[in-house]
């Protein structure tokens, strides 16, 4: 499933947990939050930093346990000064800059600038980075009553995300003009921009996250609550007998990231 279609996904199936839940489940909840994301340490990126949104049912077990399922969509932004020479994009290094008169991949990739030979033609690339993940998760929370208003609460989850690593390329191109040679005043340049799309790197990872929040008991039917969690993504492609792609293993930019939320949690 693209993560594009993900939003609407997700609404679909709040509205089916509500009437389910409100029908037929005595100590469920549905719990709609959004958070604040960022990378936790250096990997293949620079900087990660982002938003996201996430859907989950709570399962009351007894004794402040619950059982929780659900799905999160995530979008962040990605910064890498290397991200040409670890994209190997075929089209941008075997196609495009062969057809600039002497372009080197490399050095263009490290610069990110050409020249042409007799100085005409002048260009500066800005490549940038997305990263969209649909979390599914699984796991559980423990929640402990601090007073009539408040609680606390610590919990883990297990999943599997599927992500999408794209690259895009904006250049701003200047091509210059020489009307007459004995008058620089006279000369002037034309400047232009294009925009070409790298093929998406696709793939799965799985990942753990233990959390801890608190809520506010609003009334009997809603809470709020804020949480923080550290999401810990495992670079492997074979976990338990399951074979994920490689792809997965190759092309996910992070080994863990910070989440940051807040969200309502209505009681049923």
């Amino acid at each position: 499933m693209r993560p594009s279609n993900t939003l609407t996904l997700m609404l679909v199936c709040w509205a089916a947990f509500a009437v389910f839940s409100q029908a037929q489940q005595p100590g469920v909840g549905v719990r709609v939050g959004a958070s604040v994301h960022s990378q936790s340490s250096e990997f293949k990126v620079e900087r990660a930093v982002g938003i996201g949104s996430d859907l989950q049912m709570l399962f009351h077990v007894g004794r402040g346990l619950h059982f929780k399922v659900g799905a999160g969509y995530d979008y962040l932004w990605l910064r890498q000064w290397d991200v040409l020479d670890e994209w190997k994009w075929d089209y941008w290094e075997k196609t495009y800059l062969d057809f600039l008169p002497g372009a080197k991949a490399q050095r263009v990739n490290q610069r990110l600038r050409y020249t042409s030979a007799d100085s005409i033609y002048s260009a500066v690339f800005h490549p940038s980075q997305q990263l969209k993940e649909l979390r599914l998760v699984a796991g559980a929370e423990q929640v402990l009553r601090v007073s009539d208003a408040w609680r606390l609460e610590a919990g883990c989850t297990f999943g599997v995300d599927l992500f999408y690593r794209e690259l895009e390329m904006r250049e701003e191109w200047t091509k210059r003009f020489n009307v007459d040679t004995t008058s620089a005043d006279l000369d002037y340049g034309f400047r232009y921009r294009l925009l070409h799309f790298a093929p998406t790197r696709k793939g799965a990872s799985l990942f753990v996250a233990p959390s801890l929040g608190v809520r506010l008991v609003v009334s009997p039917a809603i809470d709020i609550g804020g949480q923080m969690a550290y999401v810990h993504y495992f670079r492997g492609d074979r976990y338990l007998g399951v074979r994920l792609s490689k792809d997965g293993a190759t092309w996910f930019p992070l080994k863990g990231k910070v989440m940051c939320g807040l969200g309502v949690i209505f009681k049923y």
